[in-house]
């Protein structure tokens, strides 16, 4: 894959930041319900932010975060 492909050399976390950021909002949908799942704490403010325009998938994501950290 090589001529297709270029490595971006980041670690998981990393590349989910990055995906968090993507302007297509079924990636951030997306990465956000996958981060839920991991229950990765460290990504709550990035999820509040997408969170306050009420989009569900952000909502839920939030709500677990909060759960785990309590």
């Amino acid at each position: 894959a090589g001529p297709y492909h270029a490595p971006l050399g980041l670690d998981y976390e990393a590349l989910l930041a990055q995906m968090l950021r993507s302007t297509s909002e079924a990636v951030q949908d997306l990465t956000a319900y996958h981060i839920g799942e991991l229950r990765l704490i460290r990504f709550r403010s990035e999820i509040a932010e997408l969170a306050a325009s009420a989009r569900p998938d952000m909502v839920h994501t939030l709500s677990v975060l909060d759960a785990e950290a309590r």
